[in-house]
Order: structure tokens, then C-alpha cells, then sequence
């Protein structure tokens, strides 16, 4: 039986705006993924790409970005 992964949040900005949203996810390139394709719909990105980092926010965790 496989072993089930953790889930992790996260909090995501983009540039130098303050932190958007909270993201749940496995792995920080997911909740990355998850919150560029938010920020798309929102108008908050208006191109095709873009620098988005992720500050992890899951409760005992250093709160390290990536």
C-alpha cells in the first residue's frame, strides 16, 4: 500500500506585491503553478510569464521560500 504524501501550505507572491492566497500542495513548484495560473485569472499577471515565489506556511515549518 503506498504511503500517502503530506500536504503543505504555502502563500505566493509575484515581484515585489504582497503575499496572495494560501496554497495547498505536495511540493512548492505545484502550489507555484496553482497560484500563477490564480494570479493569470485575477489580472494580477498579464503576461505569459513571470517570477512567482512561495513562502511555506504549514504549521512547525522554518517558513523557507522557494
Amino acid at each position: 500500500m503506498p504511503t500517502k504524501q503530506k500536504r503543505r501550505s504555502f502563500q505566493a507572491r509575484s515581484g515585489h506585491n504582497k503575499y496572495q492566497g494560501r496554497y495547498m500542495a505536495t511540493k512548492p513548484r505545484d502550489a507555484a503553478s496553482k497560484a500563477f495560473t490564480q494570479m493569470v485569472k485575477k489580472g494580477i499577471i498579464k503576461t505569459n510569464r513571470a517570477l512567482v515565489t512561495v513562502r511555506e506556511t504549514t504549521q512547525g515549518s522554518k517558513n523557507k521560500e522557494f
